[in-house]
């Protein structure tokens, strides 16, 4: 067994020291200006709603890592989330795949805290994303 492995490492160590690939980096381009430039405002996009107030998602689609709702007991006013809830139990998800509803939005989670269960919406992204009002 020493003497096959032996002749196994020994083969591996000739193949990959005499290889004939070339070992110089292939060029690259420059990058995309997609990436270097700012995004701009982005498109309209509903994320909430209190009545007839509509909260627009505040940064490009693009750039949006996660979007969490949580409580909070100081008075603030409940939103109604559009989307659906990524984080919810397993007989919510079963009940909604049979009745089909709740899916048009963007994947949202409910994060907990004190109060009403939807009064504050953060919308995590990249340090450094523009943002805009989000009304």
């Amino acid at each position: 067994m020493l003497v096959v492995a032996s002749a196994a490492i020994g083969v591996t160590l000739l193949l990959t020291a005499f290889s004939s690939t070339d070992s110089e980096p292939a060029p690259t381009g420059p990058a995309p200006a997609r990436r270097l430039l700012p995004t701009g405002p982005p498109r309209p996009q509903i994320v909430a709603m209190r009545e007839t107030l509509r909260v627009q998602l505040p940064v490009s689609q693009s750039r949006v890592t996660a979007i969490g709702y949580h409580g909070v007991d100081n008075g603030a006013l409940e939103l109604e989330p559009v989307g659906r809830q990524a984080n919810q139990g397993v007989l919510g998800r079963l009940f909604r795949r049979i009745a089909g509803g709740g899916g048009t939005g963007l994947a949202y989670y409910q994060l907990g805290g004190r109060g009403p269960e939807t009064a504050l919406l953060d919308v995590g992204a990249a340090s450094g994303t523009d943002g805009y009002a989000p009304v």
